[in-house]
């Protein structure tokens, strides 16, 4: 029987454990432009920072839900959280944009290692009349950490520079560990074999990440160029081959039987849905406060700051609701009010005020707070032995989400800045042109535009 200090200090591993990685997922989407600007190179490459994190986190957490199912939770946790502190100290340290955006690599297996296991951890804590209860309360972590992120690297890039927001990382790490070793006992799924589905891993990475390039790229190298078409139909191929293959096993990857389940199956697509929407505000928007109007990154954290309060405001508020109700209605809410936000969002001028951002923030905020709650509707009706392939299943798609919301929203706002920045040139050349300048002038401007 475990404690009641036991317990308190689990839940306190397992809510930092969520902190950091989802909070990893968009604080560094405000440093970019300073990190950019730090490598000397473009908002194109430094984009993989945020990128890369996600895609790891994505392709690899359900593969590392079987793993921790198979081989003990707790001692794969623990590898985890080493690597994602190894990796948080080497990001601060790296001198190259190369080596940066490769510890981040290291970052997002590591996540990938340490969230699924997350849920199974609590149930095997708490017991399964607690579970819900629990992760509502690991999932309010989560959605704070998401909306979070901007505000916090906004502030520790004013005290002190990008670097601290991988440092931060380091301490709550070491504090994590030692939680973890006291306060867990060893858990196992005792249902599933002991074998790894090494092709059907590499064919989930290898369709995942195609897709994710094309569209990050898809408008550099043209969407009917084609190195684009032969990735497109690399990735169709290799996901309908993953899905084909995995069926027919005995022992799957993904467990599509859980789909079977209706409040699952939606409650996965709205948490993939959090996980794009959440890429508004912390990447776009946030362009949009740095590049275009001038803001600091902690003038920009702030006003995307009160998506977070909303989202602290809204978690307790639709839990509540959610027991006494129903979630369903919880996430619908939540979803519409999402969407009231993206629209809002589509109105964006130079001349907005902040009142009307900062209003646009709280809907998102609320929205986003509401629908997370979906990570607690979609175990309620899961065998507990299962919990650990579920939660990595839900979680993927939320980091899925947000990793294909930076490959296509990124993706189209370089293209549209692209076109905005040639449409401005070929307008200023054509009023110089019909004014009088002198022969140089005129020479040296052919020259520049060719």
């Amino acid at each position: 029987m475990y404690s009641k200090l036991q317990k308190a200090g689990g839940l306190t591993a397992l809510c930092l454990m969520m902190f950091i990685v989802t909070l990893d997922t968009t604080i560094t989407n405000i440093a970019l432009p300073n990190i950019t600007s730090y490598f000397s190179t473009t908002l194109d490459t430094s984009n993989w920072i945020s990128t890369i994190y996600v895609l790891l986190l994505s392709v690899f957490m359900i593969p590392m839900a079987k793993v921790a199912d198979q081989i003990g939770r707790k001692k794969v946790i623990l590898v985890g959280l080493i690597l994602f502190g190894a990796g948080s100290l080497a990001c601060g340290m790296a001198n190259s944009i190369g080596m940066l955006i490769a510890m981040r690599a290291i970052q997002g297996l590591s996540g990938a290692i340490i969230t699924p296991i997350i849920v199974p951890l609590s149930v095997n804590l708490f017991g399964r009349e607690r579970a819900n209860q629990i992760v509502g309360i690991i999932g309010a972590f989560a959605a704070i950490a998401a909306a979070a992120g901007p505000p916090i690297g906004g502030l520790l890039i004013h005290l002190w520079s990008w670097h601290e927001i991988f440092f931060i990382n380091v301490p709550v790490v070491i504090v994590t560990l030692i939680l973890t070793i006291f306060c867990f006992h060893e858990s196992y799924d005792m249902t599933i074999s002991k074998s790894i589905d090494y092709a059907g891993i590499i064919l989930l990475s290898i369709g995942l990440f195609l897709i994710t390039f094309v569209l990050l790229k898809g408008y550099d190298f043209g969407w009917l160029s084609l190195r684009i078409l032969l990735m497109s139909v690399g990735a169709v191929l290799a996901l309908w081959l993953f899905v084909y293959l995995d069926l027919r096993r005995k022992e799957p990857l993904v467990e599509f039987k859980l789909f079977r389940d209706r409040t699952f199956l939606s409650s996965t697509l709205l948490y993939f849905t959090c996980g794009f929407t959440v890429v508004m505000s912390s990447v776009v928007f946030n362009f949009f406060l740095e590049n275009v109007r001038g803001f600091s990154p902690l003038h920009a954290g702030n006003i995307i700051m009160i998506s977070s309060i909303m989202v602290i405001i809204a978690l307790p508020m639709g839990s509540q609701l959610g027991q006494k109700l129903n979630y369903r209605w919880v996430n619908v809410i939540g979803t519409i009010l999402m969407a009231m936000g993206g629209l809002v969002l589509t109105q964006i001028t130079y001349a907005m005020s902040n009142f009307t951002m900062i209003v646009d923030m709280a809907i998102i905020g609320l929205g986003f707070g509401l629908t997370s709650l979906s990570l607690v509707s979609a175990v309620q009706y899961i065998p507990i032995e299962k919990a650990g392939i579920a939660s990595g299943m839900i979680n993927a798609a939320r980091q899925l989400g947000t990793c294909l919301g930076i490959a296509l929203l990124v993706g189209i706002l370089n293209n549209n800045v692209d076109n905005a920045k040639s449409a401005i040139k070929a307008e200023a050349y054509q009023h110089i042109r019909v004014t009088q300048v002198s022969s140089p002038v005129r020479h040296a401007l052919d020259k520049n535009v060719e």
